[in-house]
């Protein structure tokens, strides 16, 4: 029997670190992770044993932006210098720069990543004016490959094709983005995001091989 609630927290939790990494946070959207909402989300996750290290260091690094004078927008510049400048200063959020023979932009990873977006209906949103295979895009792409599993006749088929997505399309690269990053010192915010992303996904993984092995 699908369970509905769980495929649509799964896709809820993807969507949320697809929202992180695509844009800048505005004061809103920073201040969300530093009151009471956003602490219970953070608590939520970190009730996973596996998470709750990382959890733990996101929030340390929210205290360290917290105390700068204008946190959100110390925030915002850690986001520019690590994801929108080359590689050389910073870590493009791109599967093609960590796949390709010369750490190109454009490469085969994004056309891939097109063609699956193509075959479920889905494009990027002209307003977003990122690659494909931005890592934002690829996130939000596997919240919708979980929340279509809802309306799948076959889970297994529905949860192989998760899994394969994330082993092939995902872990491939992810690794080499987050050593990247990390050679970066800052609050550490997004590396800790990372993490905890990393983290997460390696659970998807171990749920999906269940699922098909039931």
């Amino acid at each position: 029997m699908i369970d509905k609630e769980l495929i649509e927290t799964r896709a809820s939790i993807l969507w949320w670190f697809s929202t992180v990494l695509s844009n800048e946070l505005n004061e809103q959207q920073f201040n969300s992770y530093i009151n009471e909402q956003g602490a219970n989300l953070l608590n939520q996750l970190a009730t996973e044993d596996k998470l709750a290290e990382a959890i733990k260091s996101i929030q340390q690094s929210l205290q360290l932006l917290k105390n700068k004078p204008h946190p959100h927008l110390e925030c915002a510049v850690e986001f520019t210098q690590l994801f929108l400048m080359d590689a050389k200063k910073g870590a493009p959020p791109y599967a093609s720069v960590y796949l390709s023979k010369d750490g190109l932009m454009f490469q085969k990873a994004h056309d891939e990543m097109c063609a699956l977006l193509q075959e479920q209906g889905l494009s990027v949103n002209k307003t977003f004016n990122e690659p494909a295979d931005h890592i934002a895009i690829q996130l939000d792409y596997l919240g919708n490959l979980i929340l279509a599993s809802l309306n799948a006749t076959d889970n297994t088929e529905a949860c192989d094709k998760q899994l394969q997505f994330i082993n092939n399309n995902l872990m491939n690269w992810l690794p080499k983005f987050i050593s990247k990053i990390n050679q970066t010192d800052n609050s550490g915010f997004y590396q800790n995001i990372l993490k905890v992303l990393s983290s997460y996904l390696l659970l998807e993984v171990e749920f999906l091989k269940e699922e098909i092995n039931a």
